[in-house]
């Protein structure tokens, strides 16, 4: 037996979980909406209409863009929402606000201008707005429609409608997009063609709130208290418990992590995808979480309902 017990602690010191707390913490200027990163940069769309950009390596911000105000029900100026960010390969950001009575608009901030490409009298009801291809940017809409838009022509090539059930989140991944809604089901959308190649049901029992996309795992998490993990490929599905709602899910670049909110003080799980081991409990947030994002397999991004932005260095 005494042979065996150094392999055995071995093995138990490897796939200990280890409990990390931030690098480093920036903070925004106001309550953080979504997250990008290109090029050493973190873009960073907040809630109080302001676009901020942060050098990943040192820490500090380079620059903030400021979005024109809005009116509220009163007719009274106010700071919009910004839903949604994405950059392109030349450096260009796109920029999902909130407009008046519900609706959004959609800019381009290229050269140190500002344009608006969608304006309000278009009445655009949309909340998530990412790139593809540089050329075309997908939208997504409360009711569960699909737009995808063409920037250059500044037209819409289609509008898709998915299901009944309300829209909560996609993922883009190459030519298709992944849709999560509140049934629980997941979409998988050809882009170029708008074709509904099938669905996966059960992913959540109930609403989802978050879904990532990459190679062939689709990772979701829900109200049900739960992350799930589907391999497109061999149609496996593993399911990871949480002690509350699942706010926020991510998957590193190579598929080496995923990570997920798992308790109410939203610390986060970070896991191994082939063993679907915990390695990693990362603490530091304090609100609800809103965005996981790996820069690389062994850093990461995350964010919650506060100003605050974390970065994470996984250790080896």
């Amino acid at each position: 037996m005494k042979k065996f017990l150094p392999a055995i602690l071995l093995f138990y010191t490897v796939y200990a979980q280890t409990v990390l707390t931030p690098e480093k913490i920036l903070l925004a200027e106001g309550g953080v909406k979504d997250v990008t990163y290109k090029n050493q940069l973190l873009y960073i769309a907040t809630e109080i209409g302001t676009v901020e950009i942060f050098n990943l390596n040192t820490g500090k911000k380079v620059q903030k863009i400021t979005l024109p105000n809005i009116k509220d029900f009163f007719d009274e100026p106010i700071k919009p929402k910004v839903y949604s960010i994405d950059v392109s390969s030349d450096g260009t950001i796109y920029m999902l606000v909130q407009s008046t009575e519900g609706f959004s608009q959609l800019y381009r901030y290229k050269n140190k201008k500002l344009e608006l490409l969608i304006p309000e009298k278009q009445k655009l009801l949309a909340v998530k707005a990412k790139l593809y291809k540089d050329r075309y940017i997908l939208l997504g809409l409360p009711a569960n429609d699909i737009i995808l838009y063409d920037l250059k022509n500044k037209k819409k090539v289609y509008q898709l409608h998915i299901s009944r059930s309300p829209f909560s989140d996609f993922a883009i991944n190459k030519d298709h997009v992944a849709i999560a809604c509140e049934s629980g089901i997941v979409y998988i959308v050809h882009i170029p063609t708008g074709k509904i190649e099938q669905n996966i049901p059960k992913m959540n029992l109930d609403k989802t709130f978050k879904i990532d996309f990459k190679g062939n795992y689709i990772f979701t998490g829900g109200r049900d208290k739960k992350a799930t993990l589907y391999n497109l490929k061999t149609k496996e599905k593993h399911v990871f418990k949480a002690k509350f709602f699942v706010y926020s899910v991510g998957l590193s670049p190579s598929l080496k992590y995923g990570a997920y909110g798992i308790n109410e003080q939203s610390d986060i799980a970070v896991f191994d995808i082939p063993l679907k081991t915990t390695r990693y409990i990362l603490k530091g947030h304090s609100y609800a979480l809103n965005n996981i994002l790996f820069i690389t397999d062994n850093q990461l991004v995350t964010t919650d309902e506060s100003r605050k932005i974390l970065y994470w260095r996984l250790k080896q």
